[in-house]
């Protein structure tokens, strides 16, 4: 008895000690990267169990690589290497020491980098720079790199909770009073649904920057999720630009994004703002949904706009076959002195004799077919942001 009580606490200890390495967002929950025997496989458990007690809390990854051979890269290279191999462009930190070349670095990603001032990176190095233990001067990065970034969204969403967010926000004052009301309803109930903020928003100026930098701003610091699309109207030079972020970056590939602007750029243009945004709206859920399906709206996948209803095109030619017939027949019956006549009775006999001919070249007629571009390649391409988010999209005038 005593023994199977012994094997089951020995059980129990191990899955307290590694389940929570197992949470997580990189390194399949290994936020701590050790290859040099510094530190034991109980102690990297249990600060794998901090950092991802972190993400779980606030989306950042708090991750360290300790290592003794870091190959021909330069320490920055290798953690940025195994960072993106593992995390891609999520938000998160990164120290790695290379204990052979005696050299380190650091390396913050997305939303940290605007986070991690000169003053808190020197901060959290000063942590692992210290005489301490390994584990102590580790745990000791971890837990104050995380009261930062908790600190972080704690005030960002106490900031989004004072102000409200808006998915319809009219500066410009294109829309009346009910259309407001009626646009907002819409464009939250669809994004709760989907899980994916869809947004518009109107200005009179772009205060100096680009249509894409104002639009992928605006989504990054206006407290929006990390799935969503924004469509921007500037007024001062008549300017549309669509942002995509996380899924629609795939819902909405380049080819997608062409096909969905023609739906909407004649109301645009023609000043009917609420029926684009309407169809802004109701394109994005219908992008997302296909998408979700596994097979985006992309080159090859283009749905075919209808502009004129199929029966309309029937009742016309049955139309026009009818009136010709009536118009003709009407015709026709007005030649009372016409009649055939061949043409031979016309012609005499033998008073035409040719005595010479050739074959004269006129000209010629060459059919040219434009070819692809390197956008049929298909997909979506993307840009960073100036809060180092991954964006897709594109615009135009209107």
């Amino acid at each position: 008895m005593k023994k199977l009580i012994l094997a089951f606490l020995c059980v129990s200890l191990i899955i307290v000690l590694f389940i929570p390495a197992a949470v997580g967002a990189v390194y399949d929950g290994n936020y701590i990267l050790e290859n040099n025997g510094s530190l034991t496989d109980g102690e990297v458990a249990e600060l794998n169990a901090k950092a991802a007690e972190i993400y779980n809390s606030t989306g950042f990854n708090v991750c360290f690589l300790l290592t003794d051979d870091t190959g021909d890269d330069y320490v920055y290279d290798y953690i940025e290497k195994k960072y993106k191999a593992a995390a891609g462009e999520e938000n998160g930190i990164a120290i790695g020491i290379d204990t052979e070349k005696q050299k380190g670095s650091f390396y913050c990603s997305g939303k940290a980098d605007t986070i991690i001032t000169e003053d808190r990176e020197e901060t959290l190095w000063n942590l692992v720079n210290g005489d301490d233990t390994w584990y102590n001067c580790i745990a000791a990065y971890i837990d104050t790199a995380g009261g930062i970034f908790k600190s972080e969204v704690t005030e960002a969403e106490g900031d989004a909770d004072a102000a409200g967010i808006s998915r319809l926000v009219d500066e410009a004052d294109l829309l009346t009073a009910d259309e407001e009301s009626m646009l907002t309803q819409k464009l939250d109930e669809t994004s709760e649904r989907l899980g994916c903020d869809i947004v518009v928003v109107t200005t009179n100026t772009l205060v100096g920057k680009s249509p894409m930098e104002y639009a992928d701003d605006y989504y990054d610091y206006h407290g929006y999720s990390q799935d969503g699309a924004l469509l921007l109207i500037s007024m001062e030079d008549r300017d549309w630009y669509i942002s995509t972020s996380g899924e629609c970056i795939t819902a909405i590939t380049d080819a997608g994004l062409d096909y969905m602007s023609e739906r909407f750029l004649n109301d645009l243009s023609n000043g009917k703002y609420y029926k684009a945004f309407n169809i802004f709206a109701d394109s994005c859920e219908e992008f997302i949904i296909q998408a979700r399906k596994g097979n985006p709206y992309d080159i090859g996948n283009i749905p075919k706009n209808k502009t004129l209803d199929e029966k309309w095109i029937v009742y016309a030619l049955v139309f026009g076959i009818v009136a010709a017939i009536i118009v003709t027949g009407s015709m026709k019956s007005k030649l009372k002195s016409v009649y055939y006549r061949s043409a031979a009775n016309y012609v005499k006999s033998d008073s035409l004799k040719l005595t010479k001919y050739d074959d004269i070249f006129l000209y010629s007629h060459i059919d040219r077919t434009e070819r692809e571009s390197e956008r049929s390649s298909g997909g979506s391409s993307t840009h960073t942001s100036s809060s180092g988010s991954t964006h897709g999209g594109g615009g135009g005038k209107f």
